[in-house]
């Protein structure tokens, strides 16, 4: 039956018109505070904006507004750790798995800016990620332009034409929340299918949906893997 669709040619045009506009946005960025739900983050260069983007504002909003139990959630590639942030606001623990220093740097002064050192622990060590498992719930708002990265700035929201690095956090996720919960950002131009195959949800669904000028933003819940393979080194 073959694999998962490919981008056609006017979904890798859309991405690459994306990433051009993200390029623009980021490099003209001037750090400084921004609110999202409540919590106060300070972006510098270098690292994701939050404000004005259609997935981030979509993800803050479902973690602002699910029920905690106690809950414990696990955020993969968190940037500004705005996410984290957040859903620690309304009552998570959290754990912050970020590879970049410049994003576990910025994440970490976010969470103290919050007050949150007791309850939002910020990491670039993938095994630490496990150790710290399991998640009630693993969020991501992941780089998913089906485009090759050509800098640091790229790895920001390109994924590789394979989907390597939505491969790579669906990995990790399977491997620290065996069977549990995620929810996800992704977008038309990946395509959506290819996407949630890249991170290996399963008995998975279109939790909200946004139209983002050229593409349309999905986030989708789905549950990982019963047991996933080797942790991310």
């Amino acid at each position: 039956m073959g694999g998962p669709r490919r981008p056609g040619i006017q979904a890798r045009l859309g991405a690459r018109l994306v990433r051009l506009a993200l390029r623009a946005y980021h490099t003209t960025w001037r750090p400084r505070l921004i609110s999202v739900y409540g919590a106060r983050i300070l972006v510098p260069r270098g690292v994701f904006i939050p404000l004005g983007t259609v997935s981030s504002g979509l993800l803050a909003g479902i973690l602002a507004s699910m029920e905690v139990g106690p809950g414990r959630l696990l955020d993969i590639g968190c940037g500004s750790g705005v996410l984290a942030v957040v859903a620690a606001l309304h009552g998570w623990e959290a754990v912050c798995y970020e590879p970049s220093p410049a994003g576990r740097a910025a994440a970490r002064l976010n969470v103290a800016l919050n007050g949150l050192q007791g309850r939002v622990s910020v990491t670039g060590d993938p095994r630490e990620v496990v150790e710290l498992g399991p998640y009630d719930v693993v969020v991501s708002n992941p780089p998913y332009l089906p485009l090759e990265p050509r800098d640091r700035l790229d790895e920001l929201w390109c994924a590789g034409e394979d989907l390597r690095v939505l491969k790579a956090i669906g990995r990790l996720a399977g491997e620290a929340s065996p069977g549990g919960l995620m929810i996800a950002s992704l977008s038309s131009l990946t395509p959506l299918e290819a996407g949630v195959e890249a991170l290996g949800l399963k008995n998975w669904r279109v939790v909200a949906c946004k139209l983002a000028g050229i593409d349309r933003v999905y986030i989708v819940e789905g549950r990982l893997p019963s047991r996933g393979p080797a942790p991310l080194v």
